[in-house]
């Protein structure tokens, strides 16, 4: 699988850590994976039987039913009782011109 880390921070969450973190979760509502990846939480997470939303901005890695788009740009009336997942790992200067602009609002 093709990574951009310089750019997109991409670090994928091995199998293990996903089942540590997943059995922390107490919530069992609607849950959110706003940086999925390859889908290692928002996989788990559906083969288990939550309701889960995965948005991925890398449409190379993104998995089987997740939204491909900049979470920055998901609508803000969206609520979820669980939001989980292995954020990217950037540098402000390497995030994409329309992402920055969306922080600043």
């Amino acid at each position: 699988m093709t990574r951009n880390v310089e750019q997109l921070g991409q670090v994928f969450t091995p199998p293990q850590v996903v089942e540590f973190m997943l059995g922390l979760c107490r919530n069992s509502g609607r849950a959110l994976e706003p940086s999925a990846g390859d889908g290692a939480f928002f996989a788990r997470m559906k083969a288990l039987g939550r309701d889960c939303v995965g948005i991925e901005v890398d449409s190379r890695v993104a998995p089987p039913g997740a939204e491909v788009r900049d979470f920055f740009a998901y609508p803000l009336g969206e609520q979820f009782d669980t939001i989980i997942g292995n954020p990217p790992y950037v540098r402000y200067q390497d995030v994409a011109v329309d992402t920055r602009k969306r922080l600043k609002s």
